[in-house]
């Protein structure tokens, strides 16, 4: 389980979907992240994450939860 949800973090400035102490960060993407304005956004928010030492992890609500989480399983344990 998630050590929160909606979790903000100051900078860069955000609100984390899951948040997984002590630095995992995961965003659930629905059709608004389709749009290219907040696909950039997006993109330059989590490099930002990225080089302040977070780990990052994106998951996408239109594709099937388990493809995406076999490869974390340091997050979100054994997956079936």
């Amino acid at each position: 389980m998630p050590d929160a949800a909606q979790y903000r973090i100051e900078s860069p400035d955000c609100v984390v979907d899951f948040f997984y102490a002590p630095r995992t960060c995961v965003f659930c993407d629905g059709a608004v992240h389709a749009d290219p304005e907040v696909q950039q956004r997006d993109r330059a928010i989590r490099e930002q994450l990225r080089q302040q030492g977070y780990e990052v992890i994106a998951l996408n609500t239109e594709r099937p939860l388990p493809e995406q989480i076999q490869g974390y399983g340091a997050v979100f344990g054994k997956v079936g």
